[in-house]
């Protein structure tokens, strides 16, 4: 699916928060997880949030057999798709392994880094399998990174964990700046529309609501069930 387009997007995916859950336990720990992302409180840091400054980076988690690809910014340019090539080359070299893309507190930008992912991604039937891709995704995540969510799931068999996005109906991204020649601000506009036609985008298949006891002892269960996913689930 192209970055500028809705045409062939699948149905409306309904909310499916447990509602076995509070609604006051989950806005808790919500407010815990901002806390985290700040670095305070002293509230550990999960793996997602230890390098929020950078807008993307890998790390292989040997252990757990995954490369995990952490995009915090969607950012204009070639970065992330050399870094993309580069975990695509490694999956390829140890097909046991799964791909995991967080876009976790991702707050959008350009859609267009993205698609060399997912180009690469539907390139490769080994990899292209239910239970070896996985987009990860909370409240925190915005605009073109959703976009970029729905395009994993629209064009590959990635399976997508977390919490509802901050933005999952009509939308605007790719965002360019303009300095102000007299004034002097340099203000942000976008120049692409996304429109789902009441559709709902970017929401999670498996929804994995972190606990306060979670937050609070930096565990991380949306990761972890993305590593324990099995086929069939």
């Amino acid at each position: 699916m192209g970055s500028g387009s809705a045409n062939g997007m699948s149905g409306p995916h309904a909310d499916t928060r447990d509602p076995k859950v509070p609604i006051m336990h989950i806005m808790l720990s919500r407010v815990l997880e901002g806390l985290s992302r700040a670095g305070i409180a002293g509230v550990p840091r999960p793996l997602y949030l230890r390098d929020p400054a950078s807008p993307y980076w890998m790390t292989v988690l040997t252990a757990d057999r995954a490369v995990y690809l952490k995009y915090n910014d969607c950012v204009p340019g070639g970065g992330f798709g050399r870094l993309a090539a580069r975990a695509l080359a490694f999956l390829r070299d140890h097909p046991n392994y799964r791909l995991i893309v967080d876009l976790r507190g991702n707050g959008g930008g350009s859609s267009e880094p993205f698609e060399s992912l997912v180009t690469g991604i539907v390139a490769d039937p080994a990899l292209n399998q239910r239970g070896r891709v996985f987009g990860l995704v909370n409240q925190f995540t915005f605009s073109a990174a959703v976009m970029d969510l729905e395009n994993l799931r629209q064009d590959t068999n990635a399976v997508l964990i977390g919490q509802p996005n901050a933005m999952p109906t009509d939308s605007f991204g790719n965002d360019q700046s303009l300095r102000l020649p007299y004034s002097g601000p340099t203000v942000i506009y976008t120049t692409a529309a996304f429109s789902g036609y009441g559709e709902l985008w970017g929401l999670p298949d498996i929804t994995v609501t972190p606990t306060v006891r979670q937050v609070l002892a930096g565990a991380d269960p949306v990761l972890a069930a993305a590593l324990t996913f099995r086929p069939g689930q």
